[in-house]
């Protein structure tokens, strides 16, 4: 049986962590930035270390 995990940004976005304008946003500073979605989200202060950890933390399961 194959696992289907989800990308970030789907994950943060099914959760409502954040919404699709925060994500292009975030998405456009990772990118002049030479940087990670989730860096990204957390250098912006939309999510917190911690918080971005408990969403990764889900895929886990």
């Amino acid at each position: 049986m194959a696992i289907q995990k989800k990308r970030l940004d789907e994950m943060l976005i099914d959760s409502g962590k954040i919404d699709q304008k925060q994500l292009e946003n975030a998405l456009q500073y990772g990118h002049l930035h030479n940087t990670y979605l989730g860096s990204a989200v957390v250098a912006m202060g939309l999510l917190t270390e911690d918080e971005l950890m408990d969403s990764l933390g889900g895929q886990m399961d």
